[in-house]
């Protein structure tokens, strides 16, 4: 006399324990590597930074260029 044995899935064995017991449902979230926190910290510290550098840059090169002398070119 051999039983047969019932392949059941995690789904369906877990739902036929809810008559009888609480099952939970666990869920984790992985936190974020030092790397990953890092990373995000350096590309918003970037995005507010290069805007700035950008003007500033801007402004000396326009200072620069009216400090230079004009020449005038008689052909013209």
């Amino acid at each position: 006399m051999s039983k047969k044995l019932q392949q059941v899935n995690t789904d369906e064995y877990l739902l036929s324990l809810l008559p009888q017991h609480d099952v939970y449902v666990i869920q984790t979230r992985r936190k974020p590597t030092l790397g990953e926190k890092l990373g995000l910290q350096a590309a918003q510290m970037a995005d507010a930074l290069i805007p700035s550098v950008v003007n500033k840059l801007m402004s000396e090169i326009t200072k620069l260029n009216s400090s230079l002398p004009m020449f005038k070119d008689d052909k013209f």
